[in-house]
């Protein structure tokens, strides 16, 4: 016990001697490199960029101005208003065609939420009645997006999709003239109108009805969407259960 005790009290005063050694080259060396470090301290100090990157004079009224997010707000909060209203509309509508709507679709309450970046602008959307799942989807999307449109969007795919391609096939003629777009992308979750995601449905109907035919068959999903101006905001309740009738009155008819 004695050795033990012995060689354990050496391999403590050799490791506090060690640790002295170190802390003595560490005092050396930052003794002799202090002046270098300074030196490229004050360097990096100097060469930093100090300038500020401008406002143009709008951005700086917009950034003051605080009146705009009290504004945005109350917009928002009507705008969720006016959904809530629309969504009893479509209610009533679904009420008659419950058959064309898969059992497993909210029908009752729906969904009214808001984002602040679809594409760098704000929105809010209504999901009414609303299925989304990996292998199907059956919604009627209402969308407000800042700054661009309202639209309303009916989204199919799976199931649902292949229990009407054929109604939809022999009926979607019947929508031509009434300001329907349809989705040529291959996503189904851009909402924007350019060339690379919507066509005039009117325009599809006349270039080649046969090959677009054939295309509502072979998709994984489609799209029939119409928007309104942002400045028809009184027309959101009309357009929207409108769109809606339109949409199922193709799918119901043989």
């Amino acid at each position: 016990m004695k050795n033990v005790a012995k060689n354990g009290g050496i391999y403590e005063r050799r490791i506090s001697l060690l640790s002295c050694f170190i802390r003595i080259f560490i005092i050396i060396v930052c003794n002799f490199f202090y002046p270098f470090c300074f030196f490229v301290a004050l360097i990096n100090i100097l060469m930093s960029d100090t300038k500020i990157i401008p406002l143009t004079e709008i951005e700086l009224q917009t950034l003051a101005n605080a009146k705009f997010f009290v504004i945005k707000q109350s917009v928002t909060k009507k705008i969720q208003q006016q959904f809530h209203l629309l969504k009893n509309n479509l209610q009533l509508e679904v009420e008659h065609c419950k058959n064309t709507i898969p059992p497993e679709a909210d029908i009752s309450t729906g969904r009214i939420f808001k984002g602040e970046n679809y594409k760098g602008f704000p929105y809010i959307m209504l999901d009414y009645p609303r299925l989304f799942d990996k292998n199907q989807v059956f919604a009627f999307r209402n969308m407000c997006w800042w700054g661009k449109h309202f639209s309303f969007t009916l989204h199919l795919s799976g199931k649902p999709l292949d229990n009407c391609r054929i109604s939809v096939s022999n009926n979607i003629h019947r929508l031509n003239g009434k300001g329907f777009y349809y989705c040529i992308n291959n996503t189904p979750w851009e909402y924007h109108y350019e060339e690379d995601n919507y066509k005039s449905l009117d325009e599809l109907l006349q270039q080649n009805p046969l090959e677009f035919k054939k295309d509502i068959f072979q998709k994984d999903f489609i799209k029939l969407s119409r928007k309104l101006e942002i400045s028809c905001y009184e027309d959101i309740l009309a357009c929207g259960q409108e769109t809606f009738k339109l949409c199922l009155e193709i799918m119901n008819q043989d």
